[in-house]
């Protein structure tokens, strides 16, 4: 077995490999970039080095300082984790060059099948069904000319990588031209590889893939199933396993269908076989991700087993430790990947401090994290904060630990999709097991803003009124106690980052009375002490019990094994109004970002929501549009430059020339 691992990644996946690692008594190695310096992973490892600047192409993506690093350190393997260089078979190709062991599959087989085209002629060659489609290619005319035999919707995609880069839908002919200019940019910048092929799209149908593990001896298992269906942009928000809805006779042939593909490619150690699922119950061939996938811990909570274990082990020489027969799932696991997005502004990635990092606790639940209070989100990188994953004997009790440990969990200084994975578990058609990979773009965005129950919020208003004990000197609200005087107190909690507002007015003829109105609602109560820290509730001859406690400036709920964490901005007077500026014909960065694309110039004349500049942040690139018809005044940005949120990229203004003053 290996000494010492190099983990050539960073954040959640960097510190899970590091976890097993320290269990089998193996030395790790953290690399980091600038942006990175002081990350939660850099100081876990029994060693770190700097690998480059911030930007990923000069530190995280360069091969060539991470196997330098593994030698400076005296590595004897190199874990890629997945993302930066993970399917990229430059890096074991620099391993074996370096005498290091690569932990993955050989160079050979992760071209081979980091190729789409060939993925997909070698699929069905070994009688695996695939869609329709064509050879990817840089000849837009071929692939136009092939779009009328495929028939529409299509799907165009970037012939290497994946993460959904590079891909789109497309609903008709008249709509391809730009989806193949887009795609072939985008996948220019991500992977150097601008060939694209298309293929029949599912209309609506499952993403269903397959966890596979083979050893240089020729032993290979698969270890079931898992449903990837809950995706936005084609980017996996929530994973499963088993897949609900999938019978044993199916679940046979998709099992036997990635083995069959995996041998043919000649794999060694863990991967991936993706496929489509239709509503008719035919699943084809989509890929395979040549690498631990994000969501592994839904199989290895069902199996028992630790894959990244297996995937040393592997590496190291030795046969897999049990054959398909000794493979057995138990239960039911749910995987919620927790993002720094805002599902409120069309989920614009969210950079900055972590402010506050309460994750959720309890038997079957785990939480893989990369960061703590105090961490930065830098902008540079994925917007993967934590995966929150949890293991019931069924899958309607996943579903009801899931939903609580997200209650329970709180993330506070970026934005976060908390309240987006409330509204999936929560939905009917999740709950039944009855959805399709539309499930997220049928929601309204208005379905995304955080769950609180109504009682929680009177339980904390309670305690901030109640005869309790006075602020401390680190409570943000020294001054309650003048204005609980009063008699009137106006209170704001903030909770998955929704604000909720709260009025108390004390009930001057019954003792310790307050009538709180919370959501809407106005309840006459009375408040109480119990014991240690518990405050009773009386309302009309019934009493409720919470046990509540201030945790800085935090406020922490509990009752019935159910955990809220509600933040506590300062309170002000009842009637103080907060006002917002009006908006103006100045187009701002809605995030921390760099400008790849600026598309107008002084002078050009401009419609509503015609695109000006386009920024990429945490890898996905976002199209910034005019907010009105007018003539373009100024262009304060380009190409290459970083600019912080909220800052001024294009101005335009209606009815002006350029260089005229503003009206």
């Amino acid at each position: 077995m290996f000494e010492k691992v190099l983990i050539a990644n960073r954040g959640e996946i960097a510190l899970r490999i590091m976890k097993t690692c320290a269990r089998m008594g193996i030395a790790t190695v953290a690399v980091y970039s600038d942006a990175d310096r002081n990350a939660l992973h850099v100081r876990v490892a029994d060693e770190a080095l700097r690998i480059g600047p911030a930007r990923a192409s000069a530190s995280y993506l360069d091969v060539t300082a991470v196997v330098d690093a593994a030698r400076r350190a005296g590595a004897d393997a190199i874990h890629p984790g997945y993302g930066f260089l993970s399917e990229n078979p430059a890096l074991p190709e620099a391993c074996e060059a370096a005498g290091i062991t690569f932990v993955g599959p050989p160079a050979a087989a992760m071209r081979l099948l980091g190729d789409k085209s060939a993925a997909r002629r070698l699929a069905a060659e070994h009688g695996v069904p695939v869609l329709p489609g064509v050879e990817a290619t840089e000849d837009d005319g071929a692939l136009l000319s092939a779009a009328t035999s495929i028939g529409f919707p299509l799907m165009v995609k970037a012939a290497a990588g994946g993460g959904g880069r590079g891909m789109r839908l497309v609903a008709s002919s008249d709509d391809l031209p730009a989806a193949l200019a887009g795609a072939r940019h985008e996948a220019k910048a991500a992977f150097g590889d601008g060939r694209l092929l298309i293929e029949r799209a599912v209309v609506g149908g499952r993403h269903v893939e397959v966890q596979v593990l083979a050893d240089a001896h020729g032993g290979a298992v698969h270890l079931g199933e898992r449903d990837c269906s809950v995706q936005r942009r084609h980017q996996k928000v929530i994973e499963e396993s088993p897949a609900p809805g999938i019978d044993d006779p199916l679940r046979q042939r998709l099992c036997d269908a990635a083995l069959a593909v995996a041998a043919a490619a000649g794999y060694v150690n863990a991967g991936t076989v993706e496929f489509l699922l239709d509503r008719d119950g035919r699943f084809y061939f989509l890929e395979v991700n040549t690498r631990l996938q994000v969501e592994h811990p839904v199989t290895e909570m069902v199996t028992g087993l630790d894959l990244v274990e297996l995937q040393l082990r592997i590496a190291a020489g030795e046969p897999l430790p049990f054959t398909q027969d000794d493979v057995r799932s138990t239960g039911h696991a749910i995987e919620c990947r927790i993002y720094a997005e805002d599902s409120g502004r069309g989920h614009l990635p969210s950079s900055g401090r972590i402010t506050y990092f309460l994750p959720p606790q309890g038997d079957g639940v785990r939480v893989d994290s990369g960061i703590e209070s105090g961490s930065v989100v830098p902008a540079e990188y994925d917007p993967l904060l934590a995966k929150l994953i949890v293991h019931a004997p069924t899958r309607a009790g996943a579903v009801e630990r899931c939903a609580r440990a997200l209650e329970a969990c709180a993330v506070e200084g970026v934005k976060t999709n908390l309240g987006l994975l409330q509204a999936v578990v929560a939905h009917e058609a999740f709950a039944a097991g009855a959805f399709e990979l539309g499930l997220l773009e049928s929601m309204p965005p208005g379905a995304f803003a955080a769950r609180l129950p109504r009682d929680v919020l009177l339980a904390a208003a309670a305690f901030d009124v109640g005869p309790f004990e006075t602020a401390r000197g680190d409570d943000p609200w020294q001054g309650l106690g003048a204005w609980r005087a009063s008699g009137r107190v106006q209170l704001e909690y903030v909770y998955h980052g929704r604000s909720f507002a709260v009025d108390a007015e004390r009930i001057a003829s019954r003792r310790d009375a307050w009538r709180i109105t919370a959501d809407g609602e106005a309840r006459e109560i009375e408040i109480a002490a119990g014991i240690v820290g518990d405050i009773i509730l009386s309302e009309g001859g019934s009493e409720t019990a919470w046990r509540v406690r201030r945790e800085a400036a935090h406020l922490i709920i509990e009752r019935n094994g159910r955990r809220y964490a509600l933040a506590r901005p300062a309170p002000s007077r009842a009637g103080v109004l907060r006002t917002a500026a009006a908006g103006t014909g100045e187009m701002r960065a809605p995030m921390p970002a760099v400008v790849v694309r600026v598309l107008v110039s002084v002078g050009d004349h401009v419609t509503a929501r015609q695109p000006l500049v386009v920024l990429e942040a945490m890898k996905i690139e976002h199209i910034i549009g005019s907010s009105i018809d007018g003539v373009v005044q100024h262009v304060r940005c380009a190409v290459g430059q970083r600019v912080a949120e909220g800052e001024t990229l294009v101005e335009v203004t209606a009815g002006v020339q350029p260089g005229d003053p503003a009206p």
